[in-house]
């Protein structure tokens, strides 16, 4: 911005003094050539403007306008700026430049008539697992619980984690005998109780039918 200013001031000063310059030079030309003329009592005779003087003008309102531009940007500087308040708080989300196009909505989660039989309509349950039948008043079609007997608990997670992949459900651990299986919008829970004898809910035994060297798999979706 200084160095606008600085341009606007020179080009101002130097059609200034052009402007000063011309007039003084046909003040003194005017002057000699009355001086030399003899006196006569005839009436001059007014001569059209030359192209020169008609020019006078148009140099006067150029250096006009230059002066107006400077003092329009001085009062500019000068005057007081409005105090600014604080930027805005952060929105969630992505807008502005950065907003894209628009995301897709999230996937529904499963319905509510979803069971474990129908999330896993078409499976083979491996490594002898039966499902464990406990109290015929309290059965929930949405947790269920298979188990087995004389094998290892590590063989058993891992053939039915095949069978879940054979399906085209994708696992993801949650613990060390905890895993997730996804396909699309289903998920289904897999806990495996090594020692489903010893496991309690509450005060009360949790399988109580199942027996030492049992293993028990709990699904729910």
């Amino acid at each position: 911005m200084g160095d606008v200013l600085r341009l606007l001031f020179w080009l101002w000063l130097a059609v200034s003094l052009s402007i000063y310059g011309y007039r003084l030079v046909r003040r003194f030309s005017g002057g000699g050539a009355r001086s030399a003329s003899p006196a006569s009592a005839e009436p001059t005779t007014t001569l059209p403007a030359t192209p020169a003087a008609a020019a006078a003008p148009s140099s006067t309102a150029e250096g006009a306008l230059v002066r107006q531009v400077i003092e329009d940007e001085l009062a500019t500087r000068a005057a007081p700026r409005p105090a600014t308040g604080a930027p805005p708080p952060p929105t969630e989300g992505r807008s502005g430049l950065f907003a894209g196009a628009a995301a897709p909505p999230p996937p529904p989660g499963p319905s509510a008539d979803t069971t474990v039989a129908r999330a896993l309509e078409g499976i083979a349950m491996p490594a002898g697992l039966v499902p464990l039948v406990g109290d015929a008043d309290h059965l929930d079609p949405r947790r269920v619980a298979f188990s087995t007997s004389g094998v290892a608990p590590a063989e058993v997670g891992a053939a039915l984690g095949d069978e879940l992949e054979r399906l085209g459900f994708s696992l993801r651990s949650v613990g060390e005998a905890q895993v997730e299986a996804v396909r699309g919008t289903t998920t289904v829970h897999v806990l495996l109780h090594p020692q489903p004898d010893q496991a309690v809910n509450g005060a009360e035994r949790a399988f109580p039918l199942a027996r030492s060297g049992d293993v028990v798999v709990e699904l729910w979706v």
